[in-house]
């Protein structure tokens, strides 16, 4: 069901004219290697900034998820968090903002921020 309907939508996309622009007369690719050459151009220059955003949001996805799967256990939820591998970890200095309802504290990270080297943080969260 699946493939008749891809093959649909690529004919629609192809008698549209996608791929190719029509003002600056750029053909459209006509073999596989020139579609994922396009495809690998657009991805660098049009989407660069979106396909970079999904590599670190790929990132705190596996974070947040075996952070629900550690939940109530804090000691896999340290372990969690003292596994995580980075460079460097900014974290501005916490000033409360205000409590809201049922007894929930808001807090703003504001300057000064400070710099963190993994040792700093697995000292931090003993």
């Amino acid at each position: 069901m699946a493939a008749p309907l891809l093959l649909a939508l690529g004919a629609a996309f192809l008698a549209a004219g996608c791929g190719g622009d029509r003002e600056s007369g750029t053909p459209r690719p006509s073999s596989l290697r020139e579609w994922e050459e396009h495809r690998s151009r657009m991805d660098a220059t049009v989407w660069g900034d979106e396909t970079l955003a999904q590599e670190h949001e790929q990132a705190l996805v596996a974070l947040w998820d075996a952070l629900l799967s550690a939940r109530g256990d804090s000691g896999a939820t340290l372990s969690v968090l003292s596994a995580l591998d980075f460079g460097t970890l900014n974290i501005g200095t916490v000033r409360r903002i205000d409590e809201i309802d049922h007894g929930i504290s808001r807090y703003e990270f504001e300057e000064p921020h400070h710099e963190l080297a993994p040792r700093d943080w697995a000292e931090l969260l003993q």
